[in-house]
């Protein structure tokens, strides 16, 4: 869910639960995943630029129970879009790299929200820093980096009676380096158990954002982008779980802006050009083994 798209696929990437973790018997649990998208999607936006197709994402996931209520959590995600080959930003888009160190609560059986520390560096959080062309401070974590570090609390909740099939995701990000401000992400879920292995998810998933990006950058705040996913997780065994899933994202009025300033909001000597897709359609497949 949370940190790592999870059931509700926000980013419609590689499906990988930090929270699913939690429910383990065992103390320390570790999720690998990895897989394959057509396309690199991130916060509900999907680059125009073909560099961003084909996408392979690895990430590793930890988690600590330190009782039946608390956990401890880490994760590392990488993003490779294979256009790049082993060159990060050979395509002039920057492979995304994710790490996240935090703590989760149960409350009751339906609800579990994380707390937690993010950084990420390149993708599309990359590509908002506005201040990179300045003069570095800092010979590593400096804001001539498309970087950004936030702090994030995760929500997830079951439904009840009535409703038991029914989840809702929800994140509320504040960014302190080298943005200011606000992501909002809610998802609406509806999972059927198909048999014992094997279950079929629809989700919508809203992003959005207050107070991040200003005159300067290239998006305006408000909607970023809405997705609709259809997954289909499969258990293969105790341990490794399949899920393919296909999706659709489209455009809201922070992104539409971008398209509209173009390049030009960068690079006022530069034609105006379109930075997003306002649809498309993505489709892929998550492995994750946990031991």
């Amino acid at each position: 869910m949370a940190a790592f798209s999870g059931q509700a696929f926000a980013d419609i990437q590689l499906p990988l639960s930090v929270l699913d973790i939690n429910n383990n018997v065992k103390a320390l649990s570790t999720q690998l995943g990895t897989g394959y998208a057509t396309k690199y999607i991130s916060r509900g936006l999907a680059f125009q630029n073909s560099g961003s197709d084909n996408t392979i994402p690895l990430e590793i996931v930890s988690s600590y129970k330190m009782n039946s209520k608390y956990s401890l959590f880490a994760g590392l995600k990488y993003q490779w879009l294979t256009d790049n080959g082993l060159d990060h930003d050979k395509s002039g888009i920057c492979d995304e790299g994710t790490g996240i160190l935090g703590v989760s609560r149960k409350f009751g059986k339906s609800t579990t929200a994380a707390f937690s520390y993010q950084f990420v560096h390149g993708g599309v959080p990359g590509t908002f820093n506005i201040h990179r062309a300045g003069t570095p401070n800092f010979p590593a974590f400096n804001h001539t980096h498309p970087e950004e570090h936030s702090f994030v609390l995760d929500i997830h909740h079951d439904f009840g009676k009535g409703l038991e099939n029914f989840f809702w995701d929800c994140r509320v990000q504040y960014t302190f380096r080298w943005m200011t401000g606000w992501w909002f992400t809610n998802t609406l879920g509806y999972k059927y158990d198909v048999n014992k292995s094997t279950s079929v998810i629809v989700a919508g998933t809203w992003n959005a954002t207050a107070g991040y990006f200003d005159s300067n950058s290239l998006n305006a705040n408000g909607t970023q982008g809405i997705s609709l996913t259809v997954s289909a997780p499969v258990k293969a065994t105790k341990d490794l779980t399949v899920t393919p899933f296909v999706g659709t994202v489209w455009l809201g009025n922070g992104g539409l802006a971008a398209n509209h300033r173009g390049a030009s909001a960068r690079f006022p000597y530069r034609e105006p050009s379109k930075v997003y897709r306002n649809f498309t359609f993505v489709a892929g497949v998550g492995v994750a083994y946990t031991f």
